[in-house]
């Protein structure tokens, strides 16, 4: 318990480079600590957040603490802690220590409640708290911020669209962050971790393996301060109360013109005023220039790239491409997104921005989501109707009339292999020069060519159909401007076979039917993009438009 404490104690030491101050009166803490699972493995090392919680209180921290908590339960306790932290404005330290099963997808990792089975993308709020929020309430006190995930032994499976884990998850800016297994971090000690003047980063370096120190690592900030009688002087850093150069650096390292405003209000006498006033004076003057350098700070790979053009396509806002490549489209979107956001609109992003975008996206893919499924019950409940007053007694009128209504529909397949029986028998009682005409207009597919039959053959035994196909190609006939959209658009997004195979295989994965996964479009493929477009609430073409891609790859998710 000793080398806990010793950890906390450097972790909580404060900042200033000329002696250790104690804990001051608003500092707050939140510890989560979840062993004993209905549903799931049971986890030896959270029971470390015990220990934690009372060398927090002994180090003068208010303490909001929770041991085997349901999902409930948990975020009733991180909701008397957010409005703790609301009621105080800005704290002097935040700590928030957890320990339990963790399961997230691309936008989010939550730490879950032990009432938690098997959640899923759709139900996992209900049963956990999600990390996100939880970092930005410690990022109140940039670099004075702590927060520490332990790492389960063994993981809880979630269900469909969750990942067990962390992920990627990564803290707000001005956070240090510290992951590992809580029952390992003493062995830090032994590393000399916590050696005095030891600096965040020099800290980061020494860290052992199965522990990660990362997030706020300044190399001018220690977790362990020298002490007074010890301490060397600083050039050029004047002597300030305790805090203030770790604030300094988060705003620095934020580097907006509001984080400077910050740090001058919150030290309108402080060694750093005429440097924040210089900088913000810069800021202001070249506006696109500072957000540029701070999304390029970013060093965001194609894939992210493609990953924030998705979630703008998601939002409606439109980049005019998903290729990973942030053209005039691209930043006419992020521009739009940001001024209808609260945000300055620079067509530039910030990484608070991305995490905003990607929880703002995760929620519009799971309304659009429930919408589709709420809109294929309906249709489903109506279709089946349908078909048991028509199609199911097995006569041709009935059959072509569900066929008619439902192209597409539940039934489809089975009313088209009936109405081959009807047309095998028919044919075989049609006159060979009749055959030939029906096999010419069904060849040719084309208005002309089926009214042309009609006029040569009124009485003919294929006159249902020729009408029924003629009714069809006028409802294409009227979304010809969409189709061909549509069409051009898919000719560059699925003009190879990977990229319709992969098509295929979502389609398939939803249960849209669309025949062998081979890479090839065919007639079945098509009824099933028309499926899916008409349960999304789209205009029915057939064909894979950007929209289509993009909402069959979070439908799918």
């Amino acid at each position: 318990m000793r080398g806990i404490r010793s950890v906390l104690a450097g972790l909580l030491a404060g900042v200033s480079f000329y002696g250790v101050s104690p804990a001051l009166a608003d500092d707050l803490a939140l510890v989560l600590g979840n062993r004993s699972y209905e549903n799931g493995p049971y986890l030896r090392s959270a029971g470390v957040t015990r220990a934690m919680a009372r060398e927090l209180r002994a180090a003068g921290f208010d303490v909001f603490e929770g041991q085997d908590l349901s999902g409930d339960d948990m975020q009733a306790l991180a909701r008397e802690f957010a409005t703790r932290l609301g009621d105080k404005g800005a704290p002097h330290r935040v700590v928030i220590a957890m320990a339990g099963h963790l399961a997230g997808d691309q936008w989010q990792t939550w730490i879950l409640g032990t009432d938690a089975d098997a959640p899923t993308a759709l139900d996992v709020g209900a049963v956990g708290v999600p990390l996100g929020p939880l970092g930005e309430l410690a990022a109140r006190a940039p670099g004075q911020a702590v927060m520490m995930i332990g790492l389960p032994e063994r993981q809880m499976q979630p269900g469909g669209g969750l990942a067990a884990g962390l992920g990627g998850y990564q803290a707000p800016q001005g956070v240090t962050l510290v992951l590992g297994d809580l029952g390992r971090m003493e062995d830090m000690l032994t590393r000399g971790f916590l050696a005095r003047g030891t600096t965040l980063k020099a800290a980061a370096d020494m860290a052992p393996g199965g522990v990660s120190v990362t997030g706020f690592v300044s190399d001018a900030v220690a977790l362990l301060p020298l002490a007074k009688a010890t301490a060397a002087p600083v050039a050029e850093t004047p002597k300030m109360d305790n805090g203030e150069l770790a604030y300094w650096q988060a705003a620095v390292d934020i580097g907006t013109v509001e984080s400077l405003l910050a740090y001058v209000e919150r030290y309108p006498n402080g060694g750093f005023v005429a440097e924040a006033n210089k900088r913000i004076g810069e800021i202001r003057a070249d506006p696109e220039r500072r957000a540029r350098e701070a999304e390029e700070a970013l060093k965001l790979s194609r894939d992210a790239r493609r990953e924030i053009q998705r979630n703008l396509s998601l939002l409606e806002f439109n980049p005019r491409g998903i290729d990973g490549l942030f053209g005039r489209g691209s930043r006419a979107a992020i521009s739009d997104w940001q001024s209808k956001n609260g945000h300055e609109a620079t067509g530039y992003i910030t990484d608070r921005q991305v995490a905003q975008l990607k929880l703002a996206a995760q929620r519009r893919a799971a309304e659009l989501a429930e919408e589709a499924r709420l809109r294929r019950i309906e249709e489903e409940r109506k279709d089946r109707a349908y078909w048991e007053n028509t199609g199911r007694a097995g006569d041709e009128p009935g059959l072509r009339a569900y066929l008619e209504r439902y192209p597409d529909g539940v039934f489809a397949e089975i009313a088209q292999a009936r109405l081959d029986v009807f047309e095998k028998a028919r044919r075989a009682e049609t006159a060979r020069a009749e055959g030939e005409a029906w096999d010419a207009a069904q060849r040719a597919d084309t208005i002309e060519a089926y009214q042309a039959f009609l006029s040569e053959y009124p009485r003919s035994g294929f006159a249902e159909a020729a009408q029924a196909r003629l009714e069809e190609l006028d409802g294409e006939q009227r979304n010809s401007a969409q189709i061909a959209r549509d069409q051009a658009e898919e000719r560059v997004i699925a003009s190879l076979a990977p990229a319709r195979l992969v098509i295929e295989q979502r389609l398939d994965r939803i249960g849209a039917k669309p025949g062998p996964v081979d890479g090839e479009f065919t007639r079945e493929t098509r009824r099933a993009i028309r499926r899916f477009q008409k349960h999304q609430g789209m205009v029915v073409t057939g064909y894979v438009s950007q929209e289509t891609m993009v909402r069959l790859l979070a439908f799918s998710r």
